[in-house]
């Protein structure tokens, strides 16, 4: 049918133009259009298409508050078996988590990413289920973190770095098994660093360097490698300006006093006030890194970088890194 139209239509040209050169050129412009149509069409149906749920499980760290317990919660939706990995289970998201397990695919696990044991424990309940249960693991999220401002001499390293290498160690073998995909929760704060973040933002920078990393080497067994980089938000542990205020409290007081001296006490007050304005400034629209992270979870091909946030921290992501360095 659609050949006998090509060739009315091109006939009909033909005898109204009398021009070889612009039957060719009818030709092609035909073929361009059915082309660009028939992409449209493809890009449509390929990326709507969405990873199925059933048989799959996955793994998150730091699931007590923010960004791992809203994606623990809505991948267990989706229809995933959900291992949440909490600091203490029994407290603040971990207990909401645990009410799910009644409804089956959600376990809650005990899981300090700075503790190899813990870690460790983690992997081999999760190995022993999965057999049980006859599931893969699918994905792994690596999103424990912590985020305050601190001078460069206060330490965040053992968790937001030295606790996501300890994750993806352990969880390798079972990734390899299931050619399944790693995520590790970033930030924008390792594309770009401000004063009073330097710390945080070189953990951050590490992570991004082990995802890029990790991609080329763990591409030969299939493992699909991502960081998810939001900006930020007031529903993650910035949001709670007397537990920033605690937090920042307790790094200066382990401090030596040396360090303390060359600071001083009207900086450290002085930065009891800057800091909840800095912090005031994040978004609350938690949506916006939880849509990035089931995307993650469940487009047939990951990306290798998910920027979450608004158009204007997107734009910040793609201009900061190239400012003058000054």
């Amino acid at each position: 049918m659609l050949r006998g139209i090509t060739s009315i239509a091109c006939s009909s040209y033909a005898i109204n133009c009398g021009s070889r050169t612009q039957l060719s050129c009818l030709i092609i412009r035909f073929g361009q259009q059915s082309s660009v149509a028939s992409s449209k069409l493809f890009c449509r149906t390929f990326f709507s298409r969405k990873v199925n749920p059933e048989g799959k499980a996955v793994f998150i760290t730091g699931c007590d508050t923010g960004f791992g317990n809203a994606a623990a919660e809505q991948l267990h939706d989706y229809g995933f078996h959900v291992y949440s990995g909490c600091l203490v289970p029994e407290l603040n998201g971990g207990r909401q988590l645990q009410k799910l397990e009644k409804k089956g695919r959600m376990k809650v696990l005990q899981c300090d990413v700075t503790k190899w044991k813990e870690i460790r424990a983690c992997s081999q309940y999760i190995t022993d289920d999965l057999s049980k249960n006859n599931l893969e693991l699918w994905a792994v999220m690596t999103n424990a973190g912590v985020a305050t401002f601190s001078e460069f001499e206060w330490d965040m390293i053992n968790v937001n770095c030295m606790g996501t290498v300890r994750v993806v160690k352990a969880f390798l073998p079972l990734l390899r098994e299931s050619q399944g995909r790693l995520l590790i929760m970033s930030s924008l704060g390792g594309r770009y660093a401000i004063p009073g973040f330097t710390v945080y933002s070189m953990t951050k920078y590490a992570q991004i360097g082990l995802a890029d990393g990790l991609r080329r080497e763990l591409n030969k067994f299939g493992i699909q490698v991502s960081t998810i980089e939001p900006g930020a938000y007031r529903s993650t542990e910035l949001a709670n300006n007397k537990a920033l205020i605690r937090t920042i409290d307790r790094h200066w007081r382990a401090l030596p006093h040396s360090i303390q001296n060359a600071y001083s006490e009207k900086y450290f007050s002085a930065l009891q006030v800057h800091v909840p304005k800095v912090a005031a400034l994040g978004s609350n629209k938690l949506e916006e890194p939880i849509r990035s992270i089931m995307k993650a979870f469940t487009s047939p091909r990951a990306k290798a970088r998910y920027l979450a946030g608004s158009l204007a921290t997107r734009l910040r992501a793609i201009f900061l890194p190239i400012f003058p360095s000054s």
